[in-house]
């Protein structure tokens, strides 16, 4: 999937880290992501990456 229909809360697949992480910000249609867990600091993919869950953060509520 592309970077524009994943939305603030998703877990998504890094493909060129090899990682997931979680949408939390959106800034001029690229995406930021957090890690799922633990305090490393917010990144910006270069890379595709793909949907993992949708509203991930919200149905952890």
């Amino acid at each position: 999937m592309s970077n524009s229909r994943a939305q603030i809360g998703d877990l998504v697949h890094d493909e060129e880290r090899g990682c997931q992480g979680v949408v939390t910000d959106i800034r001029g249609g690229r995406l930021i992501l957090r890690p799922v867990a633990g305090s490393r600091q917010e990144w910006e993919p270069s890379g595709r990456v793909e949907i993992r869950e949708s509203g991930y953060v919200a149905a952890r509520q």
